[in-house]
């Protein structure tokens, strides 16, 4: 007779009767017997269970027994708990079947792929991305992931979009990346810091001021700013006017009028008076030359004026040459009079100043002829 140490299973060798009394049990439904003829659930004197035949020998390794799979070690030991099995972690519940997707395991969440095996980094799961550390934990919160920023939602869902964290907003872009920088979202510019937050008020960036609204918009045109109004160009650039007013005071006009165009600023300034006392009456954004046909530099005077000009299939209303075929006039139109390209405010034309029709047509009904102009 032979004795097995552990007391998990006694038998004898020269005999086919299991001594013991077998408990059978199933752990994965209500069969009493197991899938493999001959072979059934035994259970030692210290509680183990054995998956054994009737001559008392023991299965190791993976087994699949009623629709479970089960891990026996060397020994013939039905598994529990973790488990590192070549090179891979699984985890036995307590009646020893291997488990699947979601687990919740000493207070963390942990997922099981179809094959039962602990996962770690990237999973997608019902449509949603989540992360997994190396100890296949899943994250929530900031994660710093291959050099970049994700916020994991406390469900575990990586977000995207605007996500209001901390008493702070982020724009988390559709790859899960938290955003820096100058972000153009659904027709607007927004301004996220280095630390990925969204910025409001005035921002100095590289030798330009910006102002973002409460909302977090950059703004452009005429803006009232606790009380005082500042220009803001198409690309959101404040524009100075007080260089502009220093720097026509001193020009010379044959008229009472002046006229200065910053092609930087994007910007037509409208004066009043004479050298040395030049009042601005407007400032207009314009879209002067592009940098392929950029619009002429230097010192010239109005000269002859036109309702309308055609140019391919553009029209162009209310011009006043200044120089040549350098000439203020309106955005573009079609023929039939409806607007084509309306913009302002950035380097657009092929060498004339575009201006809205309006203001166009303010300088053609009231600039007389030989008011100095002045590009720069």
């Amino acid at each position: 007779m032979e004795l097995e140490t552990k007391g998990a299973v006694i038998f004898m060798k020269k005999k086919i009767i299991v001594l013991l009394t077998i408990a059978i049990l199933s752990l994965c439904n209500t069969s009493v017997f197991a899938e493999e003829s001959g072979y059934i659930w035994t259970q030692g004197e210290s509680g183990l269970w054995y998956y054994v035949d009737t001559e008392g020998n023991y299965k190791t390794g993976w087994q699949y027994i009623n629709g479970c799979w089960y891990y026996m070690d060397v020994n013939g030991i039905m598994t529990t708990g973790w488990q590192y099995i070549n090179n891979h972690w699984y985890y036995m519940d307590a009646n020893g079947a291997m488990t699947m997707g979601w687990q919740y395991i000493n207070g963390y969440w942990y997922y099981m792929d179809a094959n039962g095996a602990m996962t770690t980094g990237w999973q997608y799961i019902n449509g949603q991305w989540y992360y997994m550390d190396v100890n296949g934990i899943m994250v929530t919160g900031w994660q710093y992931i291959g050099g970049q920023w994700y916020y994991i939602a406390p469900s575990g869902i990586m977000v995207t979009g605007w996500q209001y964290i901390g008493g702070q907003w982020y724009y988390i872009a559709s790859s899960g990346v938290m955003t820096t920088g100058w972000q153009y979202i659904n027709g607007n510019w927004y301004l996220m810091n280095g630390n990925g937050v969204m910025t409001t008020g005035w921002q100095y960036i590289s030798n330009f001021w910006y102002y973002m609204n409460g909302n977090g918009v950059m703004q452009t045109g005429w803006q009232s700013i606790n009380g005082t109004w500042y220009y803001f160009n198409a690309s959101g650039d404040w524009v100075d006017f007080s260089s502009m007013n220093s720097y026509a005071q001193g020009y010379s006009s044959s008229t009472k009028y002046l006229i200065m165009v910053d092609r930087k600023a994007c910007v037509v300034g409208i004066y009043y008076g004479s050298r040395g006392n030049w009042t601005q009456q407007y400032a207009w954004p314009c879209a002067p030359g592009k940098a392929a046909t950029p619009t002429v530099g230097g010192e010239f005077n109005v000269g002859g004026k036109g309702y309308y000009f055609d140019s391919g299939n553009s029209r162009c209303y209310y011009y006043t040459q200044f120089k040549g075929n350098y000439l203020f006039h309106s955005v573009l139109y079609n023929k039939n009079g409806t607007l084509q390209d309306g913009r302002v405010g950035i380097p657009l034309s092929h060498g004339c100043v575009r201006l809205e029709i309006g203001n166009a047509k303010w300088i053609y009904d009231n600039i007389p002829s030989g008011t100095h102009v002045v590009v720069y």
